[in-house]
């Protein structure tokens, strides 16, 4: 029996249930597979407009479990396309190992579209060309190296410690650097990491010798060696801590005080607390004098082009770490998805800040008379009903006091929302289940002031733990929240019982 037959006879049945349209939808999908790339004819049309029809009838398990059957055979196009426009976790097997046309482009849904961009960079870079050219950031065809980039990186450094010229940074070749002495002994051991479990005992170090270190406990004070009272009131409350104190005895290059940092980890599943990870740093190496170079002025158009680099390959990390914790192609190990979520989810919390960056390049690059400025009443509204819903969702409840209707600031719109959403984000996600959280808009001392309470993790901590921790989350977004609202006039600061985002006032 040919091809055509067995689907003109499975075209003519005409089930009733669900369980049977189910079954029938996945035999169409698998002939048609079966009849391979070149495969034409009124039943096979007939064939994908069934399925392209009963696609909505069937069970988002049973769409991936057809996709999973078929995955690596050469397809039709226009099955893949069919597939394609389906949600990622249906589509993923069938296009990882595909180089994607025009066709199935236009017909992929956004986060398939999304998916390919990070797997193929070639096709972002081809999306960006079609829109117009930016003057100041150069299209980009190559996705860089990591150590390009970190060579990228260190050059900028270089350039805004050691201004020059314009003239000449234009016209004069890159001179050799000096080489580097090589580090002191002292230096070699100035910082380490460290994990502990949640009994408090260090389990696991990195840059310093292990045997002095593992075992030791930051749950408990000692008179004259480990961690001081603060660590210990800290790990009580699971409460993150900063440059506290850590005095080793006599027992080799990590002998001496130390500053250590610390932030509690807790399970994704059941939010159980598993200990606390941080780091280290020699206490008699930083109070050695440091000569601060002078910054010079960052180029707008060298950072841009910086972002986009980046943003390249974190979007490749991103996708590839989704198929492993979406077991797109197959099942994985609880312990390898678990380890895949939590890089997409510090991913996207650095990918955001490489976005703020964007922004914030963009920004310099403006006249000053070419920032377009809104009313911040005008979008309060909205944005304080967007909050309430994100904070529901979180379990967290949100009072909001209205501000006055006239305006309190005039900021790019762009600006306004992005801080808003930035500082208000980064709060609500320190903040626990069954909280209250209250929002509210002032005048004060000169500035538009939005004043939002703090979460208990963040209680009696100080202005520079709170904005300068080493938590990847919130104090990452809080840091990327004062240096936008630096570039306005702003400032972020912690004032008693609140975090205060202060913004110019309206003229």
């Amino acid at each position: 029996m040919k091809f055509d037959d067995r689907l003109a006879t499975i075209l003519a049945v005409r089930p009733g249930g669900e369980h049977d349209r189910a079954v029938r939808w996945r035999q169409l999908v698998d002939l048609v597979a079966r009849a391979g790339p070149d495969a034409d004819g009124p039943v096979i049309d007939q064939a994908l407009d069934q399925i392209r029809e009963g696609q909505r009838e069937v069970a988002t398990p049973l769409r991936a479990a057809a996709a999973r059957a078929i995955a690596g055979r050469p397809l039709l196009p226009a099955l893949l396309r069919t597939f394609a426009a389906d949600s990622l976790d249906v589509a993923a097997p069938l296009l990882t190992a595909i180089q994607p046309d025009d066709g199935l482009l236009a017909a992929a849904s956004p986060d398939v579209l999304r998916f390919l961009e990070a797997m193929h960079p070639a096709l972002a870079n081809r999306a960006s060309a079609t829109e117009p050219p930016s003057p100041t950031v150069p299209a980009s065809t190559d996705m860089p190296s990591i150590s390009q980039l970190l060579d990228r990186l260190e050059k900028l450094s270089a350039q805004r410690a050691e201004p020059a010229p314009v003239a000449e940074l234009v016209t004069a070749p890159s001179a050799p650097r000096p080489s580097t002495p090589a580090p002191s002994p002292l230096e070699t051991t100035s910082l380490f990491r460290w994990e502990c479990g949640p009994g408090g005992n260090i389990g696991w170090v990195d840059g310093a010798p292990r045997g002095a270190l593992v075992g030791r406990s930051i749950a408990r004070a000692m008179p004259d060696e480990g961690v001081d009272r603060d660590v210990e009131r800290a790990f009580a409350r699971r409460a993150p801590f900063r440059d506290a104190s850590l005095a080793l005895p006599d027992i080799g290059v990590v002998a001496g005080r130390w500053l250590i940092s610390g932030v509690p980890a807790f399970a994704q599943g059941d939010g159980r607390f598993v200990g606390y990870r941080g780091i280290a740093r020699r206490a008699e190496a930083l109070a050695a004098p440091v000569v601060a170079a002078r910054p010079g002025p960052l180029d707008p158009a060298a950072l841009r082009e910086l972002v986009h680099e980046i943003k390249t390959p974190l979007n490749a990390i991103i996708g590839f770490a989704e198929i492993i914790d979406g077991q797109y192609l197959g099942p994985a190990q609880s312990g390898y998805r678990a380890r895949a979520a939590e890089i997409v989810v510090q991913a996207r919390i650095l990918l955001a800040g490489v976005d703020d960056l964007d922004f914030a390049a963009r920004l310099r690059g403006r006249d000053p008379g070419d920032s377009p400025t809104s009313d911040f009443a005008e979008f309060f509204a909205p944005f304080a009903e967007k909050l309430r819903v994100t904070a529901d969702a979180l379990g967290v409840t949100l009072a909001v006091d209205a501000p006055p209707h006239e305006g309190l600031c005039s900021l790019d719109r762009e600006l306004a929302e992005r801080l808003l959403d930035r500082f208000t984000g980064a709060v609500l996600a320190a903040a626990s289940a069954g909280e209250t959280l209250r929002l509210a808009v002032r005048r004060e001392d000169g500035f538009c002031a939005l004043r939002l309470s703090r979460p208990r993790a963040l209680e009696g901590l100080s202005e520079a733990a709170v904005l300068g921790g080493t938590d990847g989350g919130a104090n990452f977004s809080l840091r990327m929240v004062v240096g936008l609202a630096h570039i306005v006039g702003g400032k972020l600061a912690a004032d008693g019982s609140d975090l205060v985002l202060r913004m110019p006032m309206a003229a």
